[in-house]
């Protein structure tokens, strides 16, 4: 009988302290969908392509930045009209494109885009130059996004003497 309940207590606490945490894309696909012109479609998912607050310690483990970055300090703004596009993206294609509004500063960008259990697939570096506005091109290969599934992309905007200008979150799905 003891054993029985410190067997029973030893699987809650793995349950409840998670086999590793997963990530809640939201209701129906969780996505914002976008077309290949970049033109929206549907309502889409308000907490993607914006900034993000607080990030716990899974997600700022995701990057390690030079210079080092507080990811959870105050931002500066300066980046606006996120997207990424299409979205979802086709598994016959597999090319995207991520798209922000003129920097206010020159920055670097970092984008990693995770699995639903926070597992990296990918990870693309940039530059945004002060007064332009950024298109990036990406091809999301097939050993690393399956099709059918869910990721979601971080990205934060940083200088060069650490200074968080944005960092935020978006989910992308690839489709069949």
């Amino acid at each position: 009988m003891r054993y029985t309940f410190v067997l029973s207590a030893l699987c809650a606490t793995v349950l409840l302290t998670g086999c590793g945490k997963k990530i809640d894309f939201g209701q129906d696909a969780g996505i914002t969908m976008r077309d290949e012109r970049n033109v929206p479609q549907g309502a889409g998912d308000p907490t993607d392509w914006t900034t993000d607050g607080t990030w716990n310690k899974t997600e700022r483990g995701l990057f390690h930045l030079a210079p080092a970055v507080d990811l959870n300090g105050s931002q500066q703004g300066g980046v606006s009209g996120l997207s990424f596009y299409p979205n979802p993206v086709s598994s016959a294609t597999r090319s995207a494109h991520f798209n922000s509004g003129t920097a206010q500063a020159d920055m670097q960008l970092k984008l990693v885009f995770v699995d639903r259990k926070y597992k990296v697939v990918l990870e693309q570096d940039a530059q945004a130059a002060k007064g332009k506005n950024m298109l990036f091109a990406l091809t999301l290969p097939a050993d690393k996004f399956k099709a059918d599934a869910t990721y979601r992309l971080y990205y934060v905007y940083y200088g060069a003497d650490g200074t968080l200008y944005y960092k935020g979150h978006g989910d992308i799905r690839i489709d069949e």
